[in-house]
């Protein structure tokens, strides 16, 4: 049994344990070791003034029409992404622990079942043995 346990965890931890290998990879060609050269982008220059943002002169930025913020409100609240999200993680937590609590339940019927087939073989041998 516990052979065959170790045999389960080494074939789920296989991909894990084992880098990934390309069976092409010897034929492509190996990237170059040096970046390519980027272009410099020019420095801004004292004389070029800051460029204006369109609408207030207190820094915030008008949204076109037809485009909205993607969070409007308290920022320290949830979405509703974010709320489904923590409803499924709390389900499958819940399903986790009563998955558990089960196994745990049926593997004590099964020893309590096994320790009075125990007693009844012990009984009906010596029985038998008289």
């Amino acid at each position: 049994m516990a052979l065959r346990s170790l045999a389960m965890a080494l074939l789920l931890l296989f991909p894990f344990l084992v880098p990934a290998v390309h069976p092409f990879s010897h034929l492509s060609p190996s990237p170059s070791p040096f970046p390519s050269p980027r272009r410099a982008l020019p420095s801004p220059t004292a004389a070029d003034p800051p460029p204006q943002l369109p609408g207030n002169n207190d820094g915030h930025r008008e949204h076109p029409p037809g485009v909205v913020e993607s969070r409007s409100g308290n920022p320290d609240r949830l979405n509703l992404g974010e709320k489904v999200g923590l409803a499924f993680l709390a389900v499958a937590a819940a399903l986790q622990v009563a998955l558990g609590a089960f196994l745990v339940f049926k593997k004590s019927q099964l020893g309590k079942l096994e320790r009075r087939e125990r007693r009844m073989a012990e009984k009906l041998y010596s029985a038998a043995s008289l």
